[in-house]
């Protein structure tokens, strides 16, 4: 909602006049406001390929200098241009005001607190004046758009001097003592039951059901209404994160807060242009209803607060903020957060009210400096909101969110406060913080009782300057307070693919991640044990003495286990103690089902086919799919693992058309020979002598040969894949191991592919399974090479997927199960002289090293490991 007042010096017709506009009307019957754009969404792919030039983010007065040039900086931007100066739009009005409006919102689902947060971004520009003034061409607005904010002011010009027949100023005109307000109408569970009430030091307004009971049939999630809050309805909030200026430097914040009712008693919805700009104002008049508790105008503007409901009603409120100038081509910017939360259940019990079911009105809130004075003017209901305590720790005798020096209301967390807290240090970080991916473009294949999706690397993959995680420019910067040697600049780290039967009823059905990938510790920030815990000077257990010269790679398979900053102590035996382990893409609940919250598989270097063939669906019911990409990163920054928005496509699998060929896909393992192997084949050790009675079978473990190549998308093929050789490494070796198992060993696995003649080779190196304790064969799966093959142009265009687009690879990939386990032995010491190669492995405690002449004494067991030169030895 906007009011002002043209000067009297304007020198034309209007010079006088007070001016508004309900972009926001409770009462639905003043229309004023009327598009210059559509919406744009920044997860709608057909929104990305036409972002307007207007809608980039360069404010780098708001926006951090690495946010500048990109379409959007959230997980989900939206962004529009409206106006209210189309003469055609009056409802009641004499004539428009002359602004233009650029709105943008932006959403991220951490970190904790800011989940729960939208964020608003409102310009305004004062299009009054022709382009040809050059009033544009000022610091209020970016280059970049200066024309197309002129263009917006000659169409003001042309319609409204057609429309009443006079000349207004090439230069335009000032609109002076102009307010800018947020009005909502938020309906908190039922609409007749709501209070709106305002925490002044805080520069928020909010809405509540007053009897705290919910709409029917609401259910309120443990992760958000578990203890310490009440499973109830909670908060609506709008704080004031930014606002105009009254004088350089001096931002007016909050300056009137009101509740309105849709109602003729109490104090009703403001009607006309007038009488909105003396509600903003606070400069009420006879005509108008009584501010209340403060019938004094005078006095209710000095506190900040006109009508205060004390009764439940269908309760709506605004939040000005004023007054100050907006020259004739210039622009002002204001930024809220909209806010929600849950109730905290203690203090809400205990509410002189009576809690949930009674009649809990808010009362009057109270400035800092009253606060101060009497720390009883804290109320009750600012309690269930968050607030735990106050120091003025400035001793300027006024409580405020933050003071000279540091936060002097202490706030629960993820309550309405602490999450006010939450959106400031946001905003004032100008919005920058670790990036999710983005969402990579997917198309769905239909077929008999199957869907295969396919897709594309996310953007964020993009190798280039500049790429990867945004946030990499200000982690990556020694001489930043943000410093974190850990973050990953290109932290993708794989794909999930997620089907429901609608779009809210998503559930994981495939995980897929790279293998080779790793985050290095230069802080010492994984967990080592008890005796590593560098930022408490404990180092003893440590692999490195010095992390920052020396740190150390971990490998991105299975749990990823972190400690945040501050997650562990020392205890009295000089021991740590985490309090906090961080499990990345497996520690959060953020795999979620329509049955609730669920964990996401571990890491397992699967590889990433960009195909997937769902056979878990039938024929003629319509699905719906997302790809999603989900990174992984130092938990010192955010989250460890972040995801990307869910863009959902739909489609209904059915039996192919007769006349559609596709290709055949068959495969089969074998040997050098071409024949097909047994992988049922017996392997018995012969009774007599303690050997096996032939060579071991072929593996059973090669899980989906080419997977996930696409019928309905595929040229000719004829592709094999040979495993070539395995050699054994150990930690000890010359070519030591990277990734290793218990026993310090791993195994590089030679593969290569031929497409036709072109040979393509891969080498893989992995930890062989290994037992922990008795019980089932460990198991490792692990990818031997992926190769990428083209979708076939003709067939692809079929299926409405752009030429190019699908390329997925033909993944070989096994299971490798612990090959060696004894359920008990015997001892045997033997001396043996061995000369020659042993075999680098080890068994049962043995180890045999390779390229030595070793004299070995030690406990061996009854199984033979190997043929040595110069000998038949059975150990």
């Amino acid at each position: 909602q906007l009011a002002g007042v043209i000067p009297t010096t304007a020198g034309f017709a209007w010079a006088g006049d007070t001016v508004g506009a309900f972009l926001f009307d409770p009462r639905g019957t003043q229309v004023q406001g009327d598009g210059l754009t559509g919406v744009f969404n920044s997860i709608d792919p057909g929104d990305n390929a036409s972002w307007p030039n207007g809608a980039v983010v360069r404010d780098g007065s708001i926006y951090r200098d690495v946010l500048l040039g990109r379409n959007s900086i959230s997980q989900q931007d939206s962004w529009v241009r409206y106006w209210e100066g189309d003469p055609s739009f009056l409802s009641g009005r004499s004539h428009p005001m002359g602004i233009a409006i650029e709105q943008r919102s932006l959403a991220w689902n951490y970190p904790t607190g800011n989940e729960d947060i939208i964020y608003f971004v409102f310009t305004f520009y004062n299009v009054t004046a022709r382009s040809a003034s050059g009033v544009y061409n000022n610091p209020t607005i970016v280059p970049e758009v200066q024309a197309e904010i002129a263009a917006i002011g000659d169409r003001f010009q042309d319609l409204n001097e057609a429309r009443f027949g006079i000349s207004i100023p090439d230069g335009g005109y000032d609109i002076g003592s102009m307010y800018a307000a947020f009005g909502m109408d938020a309906d908190v569970a039922v609409f007749s039951t709501n209070y709106s009430t305002a925490v002044l030091p805080f520069n928020i307004g909010t809405t509540y059901a007053g009897d705290f009971l919910p709409e029917v049939g609401w259910q309120f999630p443990p992760d958000v209404f578990g203890a310490p809050f009440a499973a109830a309805p909670g908060f609506v909030g709008v704080k004031y994160l930014r606002s105009p200026e009254s004088s350089p430097g001096n931002f007016v914040g909050l300056t009137m807060f009101s509740n309105t009712l849709n109602a003729a008693t109490g104090f009703p919805d403001a009607v006309g242009v007038n009488q909105l700009y003396r509600y903003l104002s606070g400069f009420v008049g006879p005509a108008d209803n009584a501010c209340n508790p403060f019938t004094n105008p005078a006095q209710a503007r000095a506190r900040r607060l006109c009508f205060l409901a004390t009764n439940q009603a269908d309760s709506r409120f605004f939040q000005a903020s004023g007054p100050f100038v907006l020259p004739p081509g210039e622009a002002r910017t204001i930024v809220v957060a909209y806010i929600h939360a849950a109730p905290l259940g203690g203090p809400l019990a205990a509410l002189p009210g009576g809690g949930i079911g009674g009649d809990n009105p808010p009362g009057v809130p109270f400035t800092g400096d009253s606060i101060a004075q009497d720390p009883g003017k804290v109320r009750p209901i600012d309690r269930v909101m968050g607030w735990v305590s106050q120091q003025d720790l400035d001793g300027d005798f006024e409580i405020e969110e933050r003071g000279d020096s540091g936060f002097e209301i202490q706030t629960a967390p993820r309550s309405l406060l602490n999450k006010a807290l939450v959106a400031q240090a946001v905003y004032e970080a100008q919005f920058l913080l670790p990036f999710s991916p983005s969402a990579p473009d997917f198309y769905l294949v239909p077929g008999d009782n199957q869907v295969t999706v396919v897709w594309t690397t996310s953007p964020s993959e993009r190798i280039e300057p500049g790429g990867g995680d945004p946030y990499f420019a200000i982690a990556s910067d020694p001489n930043s307070p943000l410093y974190d040697p850990n973050f990953r600049q290109y932290d993708v780290e794989g794909y999930r693919i997620y089907r429901g039967r609608t779009a809210g009823s998503l559930e994981l059905i495939a995980q897929f991640d790279y293998a080779g990938t790793e985050i290095v510790d230069f802080t010492g920030g994984f967990d080592y044990g008890a005796q590593c815990a560098p930022e408490l000077g404990i180092t003893a257990g440590c692999p490195s003495a010095d992390f920052a010269n020396n740190p150390v790679p971990h490998d991105l398979l299975g749990n990823v286990i972190q400690i945040p900053p501050g997650g562990r102590v020392e205890l009295a035996s000089g021991d740590v103690l985490n309090l906090q382990a961080d499990t990345a893409v497996s520690g959060g609940a953020n795999c979620g089902s329509p049955t609730g919250l669920v964990q996401c598989p571990e890491l397992a270097n699967t590889g990433v086919p960009f195909a997937f063939v769902d056979r878990g669906v039938r024929n003629s019911f319509r699905y719906f799919y997302t790809v999603t990409a989900f990174d992984v990163n130092s938990v010192a920054s955010g989250p460890s693992s972040l995801e990307s928005p869910r863009v959902t496509k739909n489609t209904i699998p059915r039996k192919n058309a007769p006349n559609l060929s596709a290709a055949v896909l068959v495969s089969a393992i074998t040997g050098d020979d071409d024949v097909p192997l047994d992988p049922t084949t017996p392997w018995d050790i012969d009774g007599t002598t303690g050997r096996f009675t032939g060579p071991p079978p072929p593996t059973s473990a090669i899980a989906g040969a080419f997977a996930p190549l696409v019928p309905q998308l595929l040229p000719g093929l004829d592709l094999t894949a040979t495993i070539d050789s395995l050699v054994p490494r150990s930690l000890a070796s010359t070519d030591p191991c990277v990734a290793f198992n218990a026993l310090d060993i791993c195994y590089d696995m030679y593969v290569t592919f031929d497409n036709g003649g072109q040979i393509t080779r891969f080498k893989v190196t992995e930890p062989w399974g290994v037992w922990s304790a008795f019980g089932d064969a460990a198991l490792i799966e692990t990818g031997l090479g992926a190769l990428p093959i083209s979708a076939d142009s003709v067939s692809a265009t079929r299926f409405s997927i752009p030429q190019g687009f699908a390329q997925f690879n033909a993944t070989v990939s096994a299971k490798l199960r612990e090959y060696i386990r004894f359920s008990s032995f015997e001892n045997h010491h033997a001396r043996r002289n061995l000369t020659g190669n042993g075999a680098g492995f080890s068994v049962g405690g043995s180890r045999w090293f390779s390229g030595a002449d070793e004299t070995l004494d030690h406990p061996t067991v009854g199984i033979r490991v190997g043929t040595l030169p110069g000998t038949d030895t059975v150990w």
